[in-house]
C-alpha cells in the first residue's frame, strides 16, 4: 500500500452477550485481506494461490452469470469454490509427491555411483573399513 500506510484496524466483539475477556475479532478492510492474500500467492505460498486462483475465477464467473442472466444458490458458489481449492490443493500434493520420487531416485543413483568408484557414501570421513 506504500511507505507509510497505516491499516485501520476495528474490533469487533464475536459475541454480543460475551464476558470481559473473551475473544475479540480484529476485523481489516477486505482490500488489505486482498492484498495480503496476493502476496502470499505471490511467494509461492500454495495455499494462498488455491484461495487467490478460485477467487478470482468465481468473481468472473459471477460477473458473466449476472450479465448472461444466469442464477445459482449461495449454497452452490460455496461447494464450487471449495471444490476449486480442493482440486488445487490436490495438485499441489501430487506434484509434491512426484518431486519427492524424482530426489529420491537421484539419491539412489548418487549412491550407486559413488560405490562403483569405491566410496562408502554414508562413511564418516577417516573410517577404515
Amino acid at each position: 500500500m506504500g511507505e507509510g500506510y497505516t491499516v485501520s484496524v476495528s474490533e469487533i466483539e464475536a459475541d454480543e452477550n460475551q464476558a470481559r475477556g473473551q475473544s475479540r475479532i480484529r476485523a481489516l478492510p477486505l482490500e488489505i485481506v486482498g492484498k495480503y492474500w496476493h502476496w502470499q500467492s505471490h511467494r509461492g505460498n500454495k495455499q494462498a494461490y488455491a484461495l487467490v486462483d478460485a477467487l478470482i475465477i468465481e468473481a468472473l464467473e459471477r460477473r458473466f452469470d449476472r450479465a448472461f442472466g444466469i442464477t445459482r444458490s449461495e449454497d452452490e458458489w460455496d461447494r464450487q469454490l471449495s471444490d476449486r481449492i480442493i482440486d488445487h490443493m490436490e495438485i499441489s500434493l501430487s506434484s509434491a509427491f512426484e518431486e519427492a520420487d524424482t530426489a529420491l531416485s537421484r539419491e539412489r543413483l548418487l549412491e550407486q555411483q559413488l560405490r562403483e568408484n569405491g566410496i562408502e557414501p554414508w562413511a564418516l570421513p577417516g573410517d577404515e573399513e
